[in-house]
């Protein structure tokens, strides 16, 4: 317009669309990427902090496993590095690793029929971090590398295949205090531990019991347990790891207790989880 002339009324309008949604009439939203299932088997060899490859089972005093895993391979009352979950289809449980091991020899001495791990019964309700001087011997916990190259979200639907059996072919119910959790770095250079809730009961861990049925008793480990677990969807970012723990409560178990047989090839004990981004799972 020349300079003093009457300036026309005009509306400038734009559209910005999230391409994750549909905003255009008759336009479909990118499908949901598929859930696919990342088989992790427990394993008898300690984390670390660097490369961390699968050793072979042996016998040995009970793994100390509360602690962190630079803190090394600990017994007794000294928390030490938890045991290794390893994803199944990158690095399974070799066919020549045969034999039955005795994982906590400091549990009771009973060959042999001592096989696995031999996990005493809590004397209270689930505690996961217990401070007594026996905590190392009641609970047991397994945990992931950490994640790399992206996030890692898991859908929530997850299950737990659990070779177990009483000790000494005792005939009585059992039941299990099992967590899943997130180990995640610290800003002081720390580990913290995320307990994941069952949305179900609204506790920070899952039970499993055999109701009025007696637990396994052998005299071999017959056919796994098979124990649902299911959480909200969860988002693990790069320098993560995912863990389990299993004990055993004296509220349902009031026997000897359990043993469980894992790093044994066909009859391995395996957390699947499943998610929608299996290219940064960890090994």
């Amino acid at each position: 317009m020349a300079a003093g002339g009457a300036r026309a009324y005009q509306q400038i309008q734009s559209d910005v669309v999230d391409g994750s949604v549909a905003q255009v009439k008759g336009a479909t939203a990118p499908p949901a990427a598929p859930s696919q299932p990342i088989p992790y088997t427990l394993s008898d060899t300690p984390c670390a902090p660097g490369a961390n490859p699968r050793g072979a089972p042996s016998n040995h005093l009970a793994h100390n496993t509360l602690g962190s895993c630079s803190s090394g391979v600990q017994s007794g009352a000294t928390p030490g590095a938890p045991d290794r979950l390893y994803n199944a289809e990158r690095s399974p449980v070799p066919s020549s690793q045969t034999g039955s091991f005795d994982f906590s020899t400091d549990v009771i001495t009973q060959a042999p029929a001592d096989e696995g791990l031999q996990t005493p019964v809590q004397p209270k309700q689930c505690e996961y971090a217990p401070s007594r001087s026996t905590a190392g011997l009641q609970v047991h916990r397994w945990v992931t590398a950490p994640v790399t190259g992206g996030d890692l979200v898991l859908d929530g639907t997850a299950s737990l295949t659990l070779y177990s059996k009483t000790i000494n072919a005792a005939l009585h119910t059992a039941k299990l205090c099992i967590w899943l959790f997130t180990r995640e770095p610290t800003i002081t250079g720390g580990e913290a531990d995320n307990l994941i809730a069952d949305p179900s009961a609204g506790t920070s861990y899952f039970t499993y019991s055999s109701g009025l049925q007696n637990w396994n008793a052998g005299p071999g480990w017959g056919a796994p347990y098979q124990i649902p677990l299911s959480f909200e969807e969860l988002r693990l970012e790069p320098g993560d790891r995912f863990g389990l723990a299993i004990a055993v409560d004296s509220a349902g178990t009031p026997g000897e207790a359990l043993q469980f047989r894992y790093d044994h090839p066909g009859q391995d004990s395996v957390l699947q989880l499943y998610t929608t981004t299996k290219a940064t799972a960890p090994n």
